[in-house]
C-alpha cells in the first residue's frame, strides 16, 4: 500500500504517471465490472498503473482545467477509473468485489485554473463511487507541496 499516487498532465508536476495523449477511451465493453473485475480490458501505458492506483490510500488529479474542464487525456484516463471503480458497486447486476481488495478511499483533484459547480458534479459523478469515499478540490496546482517539491 502507498500513500498518495499523483496522476499528472503537466511533466513537471512530479507525479507518478504523466498522463499523455497515449491514453485510450473506455470503450464501454464491461469487462472491468463484470468478467474481470478492477481490471481494463485494453493495454496503454495507464494499464499497468491501475493495480498502482487502487493499492494507493489517495488518488490526486494534477491537472489544468481549460474551459471548465480537465484536458482530454486527463479526462480519458478519468473514464477509464470511473468504469474500473463500478466493480466495486452493482452496477450490471455484479456482484460487488470486497471494499478489502483495494486501499483507495479518497480523491484529491487539484487543478490550475477556475473550476465550477458543474466541473466539480462531473468530477464526483465520475469518481466518488465504488471504494471511493471522499473527493475534494483545491484550485491552485499545490502537487509541489504535497509532493515536497517546493
Amino acid at each position: 500500500m502507498q500513500g498518495r499516487y499523483v496522476l499528472a498532465d503537466d511533466p513537471e508536476a512530479g507525479s507518478d504517471f504523466l498522463v499523455t495523449s497515449k491514453i485510450r477511451r473506455c470503450n464501454g465493453c464491461s469487462t472491468c465490472i463484470t468478467s474481470s473485475p478492477g481490471r481494463c480490458s485494453q493495454y496503454d501505458a495507464l494499464s499497468p498503473e491501475i493495480p498502482r492506483i487502487l493499492s494507493s490510500e489517495v488518488l490526486v488529479i494534477d491537472s489544468a482545467v481549460d474551459g471548465g474542464m480537465v484536458r482530454m487525456p486527463m479526462r480519458k484516463a478519468v473514464e477509464r477509473l470511473s468504469n474500473i471503480f463500478l466493480a466495486w458497486t452493482d452496477a450490471g447486476w455484479n456482484v460487488p468485489q470486497d471494499i478489502s481488495t483495494t486501499s483507495l478511499r479518497e480523491v484529491l483533484v487539484s487543478c490550475e485554473g477556475e473550476g465550477s459547480d458543474e466541473f466539480e458534479h462531473y468530477m464526483k459523478e465520475m469518481l466518488l463511487k465504488g471504494p471511493v469515499q471522499r473527493m475534494s478540490f483545491e484550485y491552485e496546482r499545490k502537487i509541489r507541496e504535497l509532493r515536497g517539491l517546493g
